[in-house]
């Protein structure tokens, strides 16, 4: 029994004596250097470097653009960017999105030009976050009538142009732009079937300070302080919604704080404090609402204007109105119309006649 037991310890203190195995334990060459665990910018946020020195599918070499985009993806300014050339940025490439990432692109010298042209086939093209300053156009969508079609300019302020701040092509949409300070003829234009939310246009010395053409819709727009014949203009078939025309002013015998064409709705909307500073005097200077044909106008307000407050053509419905003060040193009616339109506001009379019909019923129950 002694024999089994010590042989036992024996073995068990050999295996701390003997040599470690000879079995393999893997390489003892130390590894290289450790691998970079970063993405690159690139491919955490996929987008190109519009003023890098490689931004593929960008031409800089055209005398009379500063960058030219040629292929569609999505384009960001790294800095302000002041335009040498005749034109800014050209758009050539449908399904572009240019991130002007809270930087200006303005003049750094000449005159004229595009700040930021989109070409006639570059559909569906989004411009947002910055501001553009100091061209003969802004932001321009060529041919608004055939032009780039889709577009969308968001939370933009155009400044200092001399022709049009912002003219948008056919089914664009604008949403939250300013434009202030500019001269020549537009604001904001657009064409067919134009989205406008959220818009301003003021301080601007132009024919239209906010012009839309047929089946467009503007909803929250606001024309303010202009020297301009029409605050608000939009063409047959479209409406407006929640906007105001305010302190507008115009030279000429004509002039509106909102004008519509044929076949278009107004509602919810002021027009106040339009004035024209022509020395002739008529209904026609500063009129609050100028309403075309085949309109309807309801829940407005029109105060203060020069001329009359609303005014009305051929088969138009006016209804809910409120017109007050208006021919203000002028020669103005509240509602001036048409012998074939129709105006419904409540009817007093008949409003207590019913009442006191009501009131016998209950009397006899």
């Amino acid at each position: 029994m002694k024999a089994r037991t010590f042989l036992a310890l024996l073995i068990f203190v050999s295996a701390f004596l003997l040599p470690p195995s000879s079995f393999a334990q893997g390489s003892l060459t130390p590894p290289g250097p450790p691998a970079p665990t970063m993405k690159r910018l690139d491919e955490v946020e996929p987008r190109i470097n519009l003023q890098g020195t490689s931004a593929p599918g960008v031409d800089t070499t055209n005398p009379n653009f500063q960058f030219i985009i040629n292929q569609p993806g999505s384009y960001y300014l790294s800095a302000n960017l002041g335009v040498t050339k005749t034109n800014g940025i050209q758009i050539n490439a449908e399904g572009v999105t240019l991130d002007l990432n809270g930087f200006q692109v303005a003049r750094a010298s000449g005159s004229g030009g595009d700040g930021i042209q989109i070409s006639v086939n570059a559909h569906r093209v989004t411009v947002l976050k910055g501001s553009v300053k100091g061209f003969a156009v802004g932001i321009n969508g060529m041919n608004g009538n055939s032009g780039a079609r889709g577009s969308k300019l968001q939370e933009l302020d155009v400044s200092g142009c001399t022709a049009t701040a912002i003219a948008g092509g056919p089914g664009a949409v604008l949403e939250g732009c300013r434009v202030h300070d500019n001269t020549g003829s537009n604001g904001i234009s657009c064409y067919t079937a134009c989205t406008l939310t959220n818009s301003t246009a003021s301080y601007n010395t132009v024919t239209f300070a906010i012009a839309a053409g047929p089946g467009s819709a503007l909803n929250n727009c606001t024309a303010a302080n202009n020297t301009c014949d029409y605050g608000i203009y939009v063409d047959s078939g479209s409406s407006v919604t929640h906007c105001n025309a305010v302190g507008n002013t115009s030279a000429n015998t004509y002039s509106a704080g909102i004008s519509t064409a044929t076949g278009c709705t107004v509602t919810g909307s002021t027009a106040y404090a339009n004035y024209s500073s022509n020395a002739t005097s008529s209904s026609s200077t500063g009129i609050g609402f100028d309403v075309g044909s085949g309109n309807t106008i309801q829940g407005c307000t029109a105060a203060s204007n020069r001329g009359d407050g609303i005014r009305l053509l051929n088969y138009t419905l006016a209804r809910g109105n409120n017109c007050t003060s208006n021919g203000w040193n002028g020669d103005g009616a509240g509602i001036h119309r048409h012998s074939r339109s129709f105006f419904r506001e409540p009817d007093r009379s008949e409003q207590r006649r019913r009442k006191r019909s009501r009131d016998r019923r209950r009397q006899c129950g």
